[in-house]
Protein backbone atom coordinates (compact mmCIF):
# COMPACT_ATOMS: atom_id res chain seq x y z
CA UNK A 1 0.00 0.00 0.00
CA UNK A 2 1.25 3.44 -0.89
CA UNK A 3 1.91 5.90 1.89
CA UNK A 4 0.04 9.19 2.08
CA UNK A 5 3.23 11.00 1.12
CA UNK A 6 3.67 8.88 -2.01
CA UNK A 7 0.07 9.48 -3.10
CA UNK A 8 0.40 13.23 -2.53
CA UNK A 9 3.75 13.33 -4.35
CA UNK A 10 2.27 11.42 -7.29
CA UNK A 11 -0.66 13.83 -7.57
CA UNK A 12 1.61 16.87 -7.37
CA UNK A 13 4.01 15.46 -9.98
CA UNK A 14 1.14 14.58 -12.34
CA UNK A 15 -0.25 18.10 -12.07
CA UNK A 16 3.19 19.65 -12.54
CA UNK A 17 3.97 17.45 -15.56
CA UNK A 18 0.64 18.40 -17.12
CA UNK A 19 1.50 22.07 -16.73
CA UNK A 20 4.99 21.59 -18.13
CA UNK A 21 3.51 19.64 -21.05
CA UNK A 22 1.23 22.56 -21.89
CA UNK A 23 4.23 24.91 -21.67
CA UNK A 24 6.15 22.71 -24.09
CA UNK A 25 3.15 22.70 -26.41
CA UNK A 26 2.24 26.35 -25.82
CA UNK A 27 1.12 27.08 -29.39
CA UNK A 28 -1.89 24.86 -28.92
CA UNK A 29 -4.24 27.10 -26.95
CA UNK A 30 -6.82 24.35 -26.63
CA UNK A 31 -4.50 22.32 -24.36
CA UNK A 32 -4.13 25.38 -22.11
CA UNK A 33 -7.87 25.93 -21.91
CA UNK A 34 -8.54 22.24 -21.30
CA UNK A 35 -5.96 21.96 -18.50
CA UNK A 36 -7.31 25.11 -16.83
CA UNK A 37 -10.84 23.74 -17.02
CA UNK A 38 -9.81 20.34 -15.62
CA UNK A 39 -7.92 21.88 -12.68
CA UNK A 40 -10.75 24.32 -11.94
CA UNK A 41 -13.35 21.55 -12.08
CA UNK A 42 -11.24 19.35 -9.78
CA UNK A 43 -10.93 22.12 -7.18
CA UNK A 44 -14.64 22.98 -7.43
CA UNK A 45 -15.64 19.33 -7.16
CA UNK A 46 -13.49 19.00 -4.04
CA UNK A 47 -15.06 22.11 -2.51
CA UNK A 48 -18.68 21.33 -3.47
CA UNK A 49 -19.52 19.15 -0.42
CA UNK A 50 -18.01 21.80 1.87
CA UNK A 51 -19.84 24.77 0.31
CA UNK A 52 -22.50 24.97 3.02
CA UNK A 53 -19.79 25.19 5.68
CA UNK A 54 -17.95 27.84 3.69
CA UNK A 55 -21.08 29.98 3.30
CA UNK A 56 -22.34 29.62 6.88
CA UNK A 57 -21.34 32.34 9.36
CA UNK A 58 -18.57 33.08 9.96
CA UNK A 59 -17.82 32.90 6.23
CA UNK A 60 -14.40 31.67 5.18
CA UNK A 61 -13.06 34.46 3.00
CA UNK A 62 -10.09 32.49 1.73
CA UNK A 63 -12.26 29.62 0.51
CA UNK A 64 -14.72 32.06 -1.07
CA UNK A 65 -11.79 33.69 -2.87
CA UNK A 66 -10.52 30.31 -4.06
CA UNK A 67 -13.96 29.26 -5.28
CA UNK A 68 -14.44 32.61 -7.03
CA UNK A 69 -11.04 32.35 -8.72
CA UNK A 70 -11.69 28.81 -9.94
CA UNK A 71 -15.15 29.77 -11.25
CA UNK A 72 -13.52 32.66 -13.13
CA UNK A 73 -10.84 30.34 -14.57
CA UNK A 74 -13.53 27.88 -15.63
CA UNK A 75 -15.58 30.60 -17.32
CA UNK A 76 -12.50 31.95 -19.13
CA UNK A 77 -11.73 28.42 -20.32
CA UNK A 78 -15.29 27.91 -21.55
CA UNK A 79 -15.37 31.26 -23.37
CA UNK A 80 -11.95 30.57 -24.86
CA UNK A 81 -10.19 33.80 -23.89
CA UNK A 82 -6.62 32.59 -24.27
CA UNK A 83 -4.91 35.75 -23.04
CA UNK A 84 -6.81 35.64 -19.76
CA UNK A 85 -6.34 31.89 -19.54
CA UNK A 86 -2.57 32.36 -19.19
CA UNK A 87 -3.15 34.14 -15.86
CA UNK A 88 -5.06 31.18 -14.43
CA UNK A 89 -2.47 28.82 -15.87
CA UNK A 90 0.40 30.77 -14.29
CA UNK A 91 -1.26 30.79 -10.88
CA UNK A 92 -2.05 27.07 -11.09
CA UNK A 93 1.57 26.40 -12.07
CA UNK A 94 2.85 28.44 -9.11
CA UNK A 95 0.61 26.48 -6.74
CA UNK A 96 1.87 23.22 -8.26
CA UNK A 97 5.48 24.30 -7.72
CA UNK A 98 4.72 25.34 -4.13
CA UNK A 99 3.02 21.99 -3.52
CA UNK A 100 6.09 20.20 -4.88
CA UNK A 101 8.35 22.17 -2.54
CA UNK A 102 6.00 21.34 0.32
CA UNK A 103 5.81 17.63 -0.40
CA UNK A 104 9.59 17.34 -0.76
CA UNK A 105 10.33 19.13 2.52
CA UNK A 106 7.47 18.04 4.81
CA UNK A 107 6.44 14.52 5.78
CA UNK A 108 2.97 13.64 6.96
CA UNK A 109 1.99 10.68 9.08
CA UNK A 110 -1.58 10.45 7.77
CA UNK A 111 -3.34 12.05 4.84
CA UNK A 112 -6.28 9.68 4.45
Amino acid sequence: MLSSNAVFLGLVLACLLAHLGVLAWWRNGMALLLLNAVVALAVLAYQAPRLSLTLSPPMDGQMLGLIGFEVAVLLVSIVGARRLAWLGFALHLCVSLAALAFVLTFRMDRLF
